[in-house]
Order: structure tokens, then sequence, then C-alpha cells
């Protein structure tokens, strides 16, 4: 099974998209912990699952989860 996010925001700089599932890695203000995504993907992890991420600048951002089907 397949879920997408999609948005239309700014995107993501390539020089940036490989680093935003490190943990306390964040583009915001002071306050962020950068830990959402770290989570997410260990979660994601656990149930054997991939996420992915493609970024265009000034188009957006698509976050893709495949999880599998239990039988």
């Amino acid at each position: 099974m397949e879920l997408s996010f999609r948005d239309t925001g700014r995107g993501i700089p390539a020089g940036e998209i490989d680093h935003i599932i490190d943990p306390f890695y964040t583009t915001k203000a002071v306050g962020n912990t950068g830990l959402g995504l770290t989570i997410s993907k260990g979660i994601i992890d656990m149930h054997v699952g991939i996420i992915y991420d493609e970024s265009e600048n000034e188009k957006g951002t698509n976050v893709a989860i495949n999880l599998p089907v239990a039988k």
C-alpha cells in the first residue's frame, strides 16, 4: 500500500533533501526539534516499509510511504 502527501510550497533545495530525515535537522525557527520525519521513519522501518521524497524548487514536495500489506 502506498500513501502519498504533496504540497505546493517552496520545495526543498537539492542540498537539503538528503538531510530531512536526519535527527534534529530543521530549517525552521528556534524551538522546533526536527524529529518528526525521523520518528516517522523509525515507525515505517518497524513495519518493513519505505519512505521517500521528491521535491522541486518553487513547485512543492511529495513524500510517499510504502507499507507491505498483511496477508
